[in-house]
């Protein structure tokens, strides 16, 4: 069995800075594949970008925290009262296992966002969300759902979650292997296993080559954060702490193209699983 590996750079539409970083990576790097976000400020100019480049496969990255949501507060009168989505999945989760957010909101809003990417031309070839929160019971069926009523056969999933040791993944594992099982019931293509480099914002070359030599054979999907103009990034995400321009080096590296072919990986898109 082949070993073959989506990179795959979230964010795509948040701001002008991290499309620039993901098109780059992805005409300059290894990056394969892109991650819409519908609702982001910068979503135009995404998918401009996109558009023009066919071989660069699409996903919809599902948002239901942090931003602001495509629908109004008239619709989202649980989800987003004031305007606003939740402030991270901590507060998501709580808010549905309370029973104050109507799951009937969140499936009109994550529609509406695919809806967005469509009609905007984009080819979309797979459903992912930011901060994962997908994989979280209530939510992965209305994922399914959604991806059948759109004809999208592509999913983030993974049967293993690596590197193992991080709390997030000792969380995330249980989930995403009861939500990649799901998924392919209903006929939807997932990797085999996604790997969320340690820690998130701050992927190095050394990191990436060094989670190479131990890649299982199957998919996998890498998941990176590429992005240029730390300062401007900074100011519209102070708490993120992330370095966006470290990542985009680490899939801009010459080296990772060679570690690729030493250890006989072949870079993959969804488009080819799905």
């Amino acid at each position: 069995m082949t070993r073959r590996l989506i990179v795959s750079a979230d964010d795509f539409g948040l701001h002008e800075a991290m499309n620039r970083g993901v098109i780059e990576g992805y005409e300059e790097g290894i990056v394969t594949s892109a991650s819409l976000v519908p609702c982001g400020a910068a979503f135009d100019d995404a998918c401009a970008a996109a558009r023009t480049r066919p071989d660069l496969d699409v996903g919809v990255h599902l948002t239901l925290v942090e931003e602001r949501p495509l629908l109004g507060r008239e619709v989202l009168r649980t989800l987003a009262p004031d305007g606003r989505l939740p402030e991270g999945y901590a507060a998501l989760f709580v808010g549905l296992a309370a029973g104050r957010i109507d799951e009937a909101e969140i499936e009109r809003e994550l529609d509406a966002q695919i809806r967005r990417a469509l009609d905007a031309g984009v080819c979309v070839t797979h459903l992912d969300s930011h901060q994962h929160t997908h994989f979280f019971p209530g939510i992965g069926p209305i994922l399914c759902r959604l991806a059948a009523r759109h004809g999208i056969r592509g999913v983030r999933a993974g049967r293993r979650v690596v590197p193992g040791p991080t709390k997030f993944s000792l969380l995330l594992g249980p989930l995403a292997r009861r939500f990649t099982a799901f998924a392919r019931a209903q006929g939807l293509a997932t990797p085999d296993t996604l790997w969320l480099p340690s820690p998130s914002g701050h992927v190095t070359p050394a990191i990436l080559e060094a989670g190479l030599a131990h890649l299982p054979e199957g998919v996998t999907e890498v998941v990176v954060h590429p992005g240029a103009d730390q300062a401007s990034l900074d100011r519209a995400y102070p708490t993120w702490r992330f370095n966006w321009p470290q990542e985009l080096a680490a899939v801009r590296t010459p080296a990772l193209r060679g570690a690729l072919e030493r250890e006989g990986i072949q870079l993959a898109r969804y488009s080819e699983i799905a």
